[in-house]
């Protein structure tokens, strides 16, 4: 092979590997749930990460203080989601940069996550008489 043969084909080479697909940038989203009013911590929230990249959510739990951490987590807008048992359900929109970003929030006491169990006619029944719509929303209280 000839000298200026071996310099087109590492060229060729170069030119390929600056034309692959960049890999999208990532961030980390961190932070702290607390219970509200009295801002101590909520262990075992569940917290999704979501976005259009990844729209079935990047997910990680709280710790016993109530801190979370989620890696590898695509930059730009992300709605982020807590859930837990006894309160509210929370979304908020945050904008993820390539290092840290930190989300701390409360969470207000509430229904939050329900069993429920489908009767014969597809209607939900939770516990304590309140009645779902089989998709663990509350619908009505019964009297």
């Amino acid at each position: 092979m000839r000298q200026d043969q071996l310099f087109q084909l590492l060229g060729l080479c170069a030119l390929g590997l600056s034309l692959r697909a960049p890999v999208a940038a990532q961030g980390i989203v961190q932070g702290r749930v607390l219970r509200a009013p009295s801002r101590k911590p909520i262990p075992n929230v569940e917290v999704t990460a979501t976005n259009e990249r990844v729209p079935n959510g990047l997910k990680t739990r709280s710790n016993l203080l109530g801190y979370y951490t989620i890696a590898g987590v695509p930059t730009g807008p992300t709605v982020l989601t807590f859930r837990a048992r006894g309160f509210e359900k929370f979304s908020q929109s945050v904008e993820v940069v390539k290092e840290t970003t930190t989300f701390n929030t409360w969470l207000e006491p509430g229904v939050g996550w329900w069993k429920f169990s489908i009767g014969p006619n597809r209607e939900a029944r939770g516990l304590g008489g309140i009645e779902g719509d089989g998709v663990g929303r509350q619908v009505k209280a019964k009297e």
